[in-house]
């Protein structure tokens, strides 16, 4: 059991290593990719607005497409009258 036991401690020693070069390496990682992060939150919340802009317009080109619509309509009966009222 002894044998087992140094063993165990062995592969323990060399777990907690493993662990504290791991831990060390995120933390490298994670400080060098922190302002990518930050670029990103901000293009992101640009790209919403972008967006939320771009719903609003498309709403309004809408709108002023229908009222295109009616004022071309209205035009088509009033020269169709005045074509009859002229023959």
């Amino acid at each position: 059991m002894p044998e087992v036991r140094s063993k165990l401690e062995k592969t323990s020693d060399e777990l907690t290593k493993l662990m504290e070069k791991i831990s060390t390496k995120e933390k490298v990682i994670n400080k060098n990719f922190t302002h990518f992060v930050d670029d990103y939150k901000v293009h992101a919340e640009r790209l919403k607005e972008v967006r939320q802009k771009s719903g609003q317009l498309s709403e309004s080109y809408q709108k002023q497409q229908e009222t295109l619509l009616q004022i071309t309509e209205k035009l088509d009966e009033i020269q169709v009258k005045r074509t009859r009222k002229n023959e």
